[in-house]
């Protein structure tokens, strides 16, 4: 059986809500059905390193915290999905919504976007 191959995009890995969120949600993956790897659009912080080593996939894109619409962000993650051959993508935040729902669109893979509402 071929794993599903699943990208987490989030906008920083610096130990907010969102990333801890999404560090507790990947150990429950079944990991024989479900190859997940994680794209952090700034850079790599203390939950993004845990998350390295506890053996999955992070890429770190140093672009940085922004909510707008980048395009080298849209490149570089149009990049990342195709070399990795992902399969299905998930956008935790703003700008990691806005930036990874339209590459997932130019590369025809199906978007989960995520809303972290904070009252």
């Amino acid at each position: 059986m071929n794993k599903i191959n699943l990208l987490h995009i989030v906008q920083h890995s610096t130990g907010g809500g969102i990333i801890k969120q999404l560090y507790s949600l990947l150990r429950y993956y079944d990991r024989d059905t479900i190859q997940p790897m994680v794209c952090c659009m700034g850079s790599k912080g203390t939950t993004g390193r845990l998350i390295e080593e506890s053996g999955i996939d992070f890429v770190a894109m140093k672009i940085g915290r922004n909510d707008r619409l980048i395009p080298r962000a849209v490149r570089l993650l149009y990049g990342l999905m195709k070399e990795r051959q992902v399969q299905v993508v998930r956008t935790h935040g703003h700008g990691a919504n806005l930036n990874g729902r339209i590459a997932a669109r130019l590369c025809g893979i199906p978007c989960i976007p995520s809303v972290h509402n904070v009252y």
